[in-house]
């Protein structure tokens, strides 16, 4: 039987490289992302390499429809249930731009806000099936790169800590 998995942030590098791991073993996915002509692309390839079937989802924000609807139609496109949630989700900035200083609010929004509501919805329905996997990568970038960004370091430190208090 493959595995059902969601990943929320699927055109990251890493988000690719985990989808064609699980696409040759016969996966079936639902990809969401900001780009839904990458996204599109992206599922293409993974059918290729051997996914038994890929939806996409375009959204930038988990608040749009919030993160339980949008999450529930996810899950029911995968017949009703999901084994494995990956969270690679957000965007980052540099300090050192004037305009960072303004793009603050917008990274914790999406970096935090967003991501939390992403990660409590799979966590509720992970719960309500007894079964299943969330994966959350706080960063996708080096600790070099996320330190020099005061908002984005925040939000890293409040996923992480999210992620640990669902895991108890």
């Amino acid at each position: 039987m493959s595995k059902k998995i969601i990943i929320l942030g699927a055109l990251s590098a890493m988000a690719e490289a985990t989808a064609l791991r699980y696409a040759r073993q016969g996966a079936e996915f639902v990809l969401v992302a900001r780009n839904g002509l990458r996204a599109e692309q992206l599922a293409q390839q993974l059918e290729a390499a051997g996914a038994v079937r890929c939806t996409t989802c375009v959204t930038d924000d988990a608040c749009e429809q919030g993160a339980d609807f949008s999450f529930g139609r996810m899950v029911a496109d995968l017949g009703g249930h999901v084994d494995l949630v990956f969270v690679f989700y957000g965007f980052l900035g540099h300090q050192s731009n004037v305009k960072q200083r303004m793009a603050g609010p917008a990274i914790v929004r999406s970096n935090f806000s967003g991501a939390v509501q992403w990660c409590q919805a799979a966590a509720a329905q992970l719960e309500k099936q007894r079964s299943g996997v969330l994966v959350a990568v706080c960063s996708v970038v080096s600790d070099q790169v996320r330190h020099s960004n005061d908002a984005g370091e925040a939000a890293h430190t409040g996923l992480s800590r999210l992620i640990e208090t669902l895991s108890q």
